[in-house]
């Protein structure tokens, strides 16, 4: 005979299983702890966010129910730049190029307000996806620069924002100087 778990009980279960889960790249079993999480707080918008980069990171950023998720905790929060980057990722794998372009340039402004490397790695990369974001790809580069530079201990981060720096140099006909910035994103 199965005896009940308290209900706070099992929500801090399927939490852990999903921090789990995500951390280690488990986007399945995440995904399926973050809905049951979800079916006992539906307005819990951070749980929204997690489950649409998981369902991102399962390769599944083009489908309806991520696009959702994202456009959930965008209405939410509005400067929420990592969902925001996520959407747009979705509209450019959709081909849905005037979304996209709509995103990238929604983007901008909290691109310039970012203090969190990853995100802001994320959503530079994002908008050097394709010439159809229709930003200025020199503003960008700039942006990474000035965000590396602070960065000299922290290798994850440098490597991220050293990648969206070497895209842009490459995406401005730069490509020996894109190819020397990879090779010291690899230092």
């Amino acid at each position: 005979e199965r005896i009940p778990v308290a209900e706070a009980e099992r929500l801090k279960w399927h939490e852990q299983k999903a921090r789990i889960g995500e951390r280690f790249g488990y986007w399945e079993p995440a995904v399926w702890h973050l809905d049951q999480l979800l079916a006992a707080q539906p307005d819990d918008v951070e749980l929204h966010r997690r489950r649409g980069r998981a369902l991102g990171e399962l390769g599944r950023l083009e489908a309806a129910d991520a696009q959702k998720e994202f456009q959930r905790v965008i209405a939410a929060n509005p400067d929420d730049l990592e969902s925001r980057a996520f959407l747009a990722a979705a509209y450019c794998g959709l081909d849905r190029l005037a979304d996209y372009q709509t995103a990238c340039q929604g983007l901008l402004p909290l691109i310039k307000q970012s203090q969190d490397a990853e995100r802001l790695a994320l959503a530079l990369g994002v908008s050097l996806f394709r010439t159809e974001a229709g930003v200025d790809v020199k503003e960008l580069e700039a942006l990474a620069q000035a965000a590396v530079e602070p960065l000299a201990d922290d290798h994850a981060a440098r490597l991220s924002l050293l990648v969206s720096q070497a895209t842009a140099a490459y995406r401005l006909g730069r490509y020996q100087e894109a190819a020397e910035l990879l090779h010291a994103a690899l230092l």
